[in-house]
């Protein structure tokens, strides 16, 4: 019963998301949450100092971010070693270059969906940025199967669903993106699975009577 509550607890009250963090722009205190619907607050803000490669025999160059913060100095976040503070936890998902299309936000039949590239929104309709230029300020987006390339205000209907490009904002520098998750509430799950592992242990230590 712990472990069930635990896991409802977890999925009612965590909060995780997408997080952009940009070099040489300073300290970050907000992700994306993973609906797409709303800005949430980190707990403490961080920094990306740096990312960069590293080697490793038989395998393809890993992707390192150096991420800051208010605790200390830059720790390493690769694919599988993850930064845990103050009760979320960051993975690297990728590296981006200069010109990325950082986060756009778009109108459909009214709703307001705020996305990082490549993000998928199926309100019905299949949504996606497939491309952007960011010297014409426009986003390629994939529509239900059709393509579409839109300006920040233009608008466009597909299958009978209006749609409009609010916003569109461009990396000035390299960046990475991370996977938030929220592990405040991970112990309850592991309390009740240890006491249930716990009860297994008098029976096999209990004798039969002859």
């Amino acid at each position: 019963m712990i472990a069930l509550a635990g896991v409802a607890v977890n999925q009612t009250a965590a909060r995780g998301g997408y997080l952009f963090l940009e070099q040489n722009t300073g300290v970050s205190n907000v992700f994306l949450s993973r609906d797409l619907r709303r800005v949430e607050e980190l707990p403490e803000p961080l920094a990306l100092d740096s990312s960069t490669s590293i080697l490793t025999k038989a395998f393809r160059p890993a992707p390192v971010a150096w991420v800051s913060t208010s605790a200390g100095p830059a720790r390493p976040v690769t694919y599988n070693r993850p930064l845990t503070a103050a009760g979320r936890q960051l993975l690297l998902s990728r590296t981006v270059e200069p010109g990325f299309l950082h986060e756009y936000e778009l109108a459909l039949d009214g709703e307001e969906y705020l996305l990082t590239h490549n993000q998928v929104i199926e309100p019905g309709l299949h949504v996606w940025s497939f491309a952007y230029d960011a010297a014409a300020r426009r986003v390629g987006l994939m529509l239900g199967g059709e393509q579409q390339w839109l300006g920040v205000g233009d608008s466009a209907t597909v299958q009978g669903r209006a749609l409009k490009l609010l916003s569109a904002t461009f990396a000035a520098h390299s960046g990475v993106i991370f996977i938030v998750n929220d592990v405040r509430f991970r112990f309850i799950i592991f309390t009740g699975f240890g006491l249930m592992l716990l009860g297994l242990v008098p029976p096999l230590f209990r004798r039969e009577k002859p």
